[in-house]
């Protein structure tokens, strides 16, 4: 299968998708934090950006959305199976890494500990809470009994998820590490609060896709539009509960229509797609590649963000843009080929 997605043409079959919407998310993830670092603050203060940021948080949703969906696939395809240690020492291995890409070395290296050393060394950020999204499903799957009460389970938590947002801002129980996964005082941007249900979400969606078949297009399809243009006007609906299920719904409106595009797409396009399908197998190498380009890697002097932040024109941080993506899609293409072996070449 991997040979063949990297021969010449895009791959056929229902989940080839999934790995482009994945890939489309991370290329506007790329976009996102190149223009949210370099964009002038002017620039970022004026209505076209302030209009695009409402589908930049999108990004985040869909690859919580993506990871469960693809385990609600999985698990209904397992035929009574448990999911075993290796699902959980991968999950461990990203949560890790996200600890890993927030510690702060330089303060080790200078050996000038302080409070934002503490800080952020403890911030929880977004492959920390893939990884736990991903460890509660794993345990449903493997402790609850296969059939109608996992999905029953799941979204039971997904719903305790999204509602105790309202209150977990307030929580606090002294010990640093914990009080960074439950609310964002410590610094935190992804909490478990309402970010893990998306996840669930998913989990859920990919479950009834494989159940209802073709149908289940028509019930996301009038789901996601429904919750898309239907919340906003919703005023009973609570703050938290809004952000939620309005982004939910555009989620799986652009996951319809990516799988519409893979389904009937173009020969001109295959090239674009063959690109994003690659991005999405090596997201998470695109990820760490794109975020150490802009923070870490030093140029002649400092870094990308610290010789260039809040001040490239639009223009500028185009080029930014085609230039860090170019190298991180480079990165991602050279591993795909290192775990392949020689007999792709």
């Amino acid at each position: 299968m991997a040979n063949r997605e990297i021969s010449g043409t895009v791959p056929s079959g229902r989940m080839v998708w999934i790995d482009g919407f994945r890939g489309l998310a991370v290329v506007i993830m790329v976009w996102v934090h190149v223009a949210n670092t370099l964009l002038t603050t002017a620039e970022q203060a004026k209505g076209w950006y302030v209009e695009w940021t409402f589908f930049h948080g999108l990004v985040a949703p869909a690859f919580f959305w993506i990871g469960g969906y693809v385990r609600g696939v999985r698990v209904s395809k397992l035929d009574g199976k448990r999911p075993g240690w290796k699902a959980v020492k991968r999950l461990l291995g990203v949560m890790l890494l996200g600890y890993a890409m927030h510690f702060p070395w330089g303060a080790l290296i200078d050996w000038d500990w302080n409070e934002a050393a503490w800080l952020s060394m403890m911030k929880v950020d977004v492959l920390q809470t893939l990884a736990f999204a991903g460890l509660l499903m794993v345990a449903v799957e493997r402790f609850v009994p296969a059939g109608s009460v996992q999905p029953w389970v799941m979204g039971g938590l997904a719903v305790a998820f999204v509602m105790m947002e309202r209150w977990a801002g307030d929580w606090s129980t002294g010990w640093g590490f914990l009080d960074a996964w439950l609310n964002r005082q410590t610094g935190s941007v992804f909490c478990l609060f309402p970010w893990v249900g998306f996840g669930l979400a998913g989990w859920l969606c990919g479950r009834w896709s494989v159940e209802r078949s073709e149908g289940a297009i028509w019930l996301f399809g009038c789901a996601g539009a429904a919750l898309a243009w239907g919340v906003p006007q919703m005023d009973w609906v609570g703050q938290g509960e809004a952000f939620f299920l309005q982004r939910l719904g555009w989620v799986i409106l652009v996951a319809l229509a990516v799988a519409g595009v893979f389904r009937f797409r173009a020969g001109r396009g295959e090239r674009v797609l063959r690109g994003l399908l690659l991005a999405g197998r090596e997201s998470l190498v695109m990820y760490v590649t794109h975020l150490t380009l802009i923070h870490a890697v030093p140029l002649p002097s400092s870094s990308l963000e610290q010789g260039f932040g809040k001040t490239q024109t639009v223009a500028q941080v185009v080029g930014w843009f085609v230039l860090v993506a170019g190298m991180s899609w480079g990165v991602a293409w050279w591993n795909e080929r290192r775990k392949l072996g020689p007999s792709v070449g």
